[in-house]
């Protein structure tokens, strides 16, 4: 009796190792607009906009996706917005674009891959912080059926949107610049100066690193 409930145990916990292993998938990555991937796990901030000429300010991720494979390739975006003070979130990949306006979870509909600009940006209406991660899904395509399988995930990519009012950070560096935007090296948006090595960006478009001591 022992001995078929050890059984059991086993072939349970073998289904769940294979189960996880089929989750995960490394057709797609995400590369930077200089081609550099974009490992899995990382953080990254945008502080650049863009007027549309409407009042809204578009801040985009600056993200691709590539893939080593050759073929017909079929995925879908999954983004998740964990912090929108305003405004909305829009991706265009792989054909069709979604927008969502609050926090939560979201997709596009599942598509041939034909492009590498996923086209994610935060359409912001107001001055705030944006966090949302991003993660492409992979897809096997029957085209006798038009059926979509899922077959796993891809890497995930945490992005912070940094859209900050000038006039409300103060620093001033020794060179008569001044300081527009602060940040940890973990990528966390700070509002003063914190002890250790901060990441400094300043209005003559300089980033530097910075060592504060209190």
């Amino acid at each position: 009796m022992y001995m078929k409930k050890l059984s059991t145990i086993v072939f349970l916990m073998s289904v769940c190792v294979l189960s996880a292993v089929a989750q995960s998938d490394d057709t797609f990555y995400f590369v930077d607009a200089n081609g550099k991937k974009v490992a899995d796990g990382s953080t990254i901030t945008v502080t650049d906009t863009e007027d549309d000429g409407f009042g809204t300010m578009i801040m985009k991720t600056g993200l691709y996706i590539k893939s080593d494979k050759t073929g017909s390739l079929y995925a879908c975006m999954a983004y998740n917005i964990l912090e929108m003070p305003n405004g909305a979130f829009q991706v265009c990949f792989p054909e069709n674009c979604t927008q969502a306006d609050e926090e939560g979870s979201y997709e596009t509909p599942v598509g041939e891959v034909k492009v590498s600009d996923i086209q994610a940006e935060w359409l912001a209406d107001d001055y705030g912080i944006a966090k949302v991660e991003l993660q492409p899904k992979t897809y096997r395509h029957n085209n006798v059926t038009n059926a979509n399988t899922f077959v796993g995930n891809g890497p995930k990519v945490t992005v912070i949107f940094d859209y900050s009012d000038p006039a409300g950070i103060s620093g001033v560096e020794a060179n008569g610049s001044k300081v527009v935007a602060r940040y940890s090296l973990d990528g966390r948006v700070l509002s003063q100066p914190e002890n250790g090595i901060n990441i400094v960006k300043t209005d003559d478009g300089k980033v530097r690193k910075i060592m504060i001591k209190k």
